[in-house]
C-alpha cells in the first residue's frame, strides 16, 4: 500500500479527467503516474543492486548450492526481470 498510495492522485486525475473530457488533466495524470512508476523501478533497482554487490543478501551459515539449485535460482531471477 505504499506504493499504490502516492500513484492514486494520478490515477484519480485520469479518471476525473476523462470524466469531464479534460484532456490536459489525463495527460498530466499520465505523465505524474508514468514518472512514478518508473521512480520506484529505479529505487528498487538501486536498492537492489546495492543490497547485492554489498553481499548482504548472502548467508553465511548456507551451504554452496548444487547446480540443479543454481539453475532454478537462475530462471526464477530471469522470470522475475520480466
Amino acid at each position: 500500500s505504499m506504493l499504490l498510495s502516492p500513484l492514486m492522485a494520478p490515477i484519480m486525475a485520469q479518471t476525473l479527467g476523462t470524466c469531464v473530457g479534460d484532456k490536459r488533466m489525463v495527460y498530466k495524470g499520465c505523465r505524474n503516474e508514468c514518472a512514478g512508476l518508473l521512480l520506484c523501478l529505479l529505487v528498487g533497482s538501486l536498492v537492489g543492486g546495492v543490497c547485492i554487490a554489498s553481499g548482504s543478501l548472502a548467508d553465511p551459515h548456507e551451504e554452496d548450492p548444487t547446480l540443479e539449485v543454481l539453475h532454478y535460482k537462475q530462471a526464477d531471477l530471469l522470470v522475475g526481470a520480466l
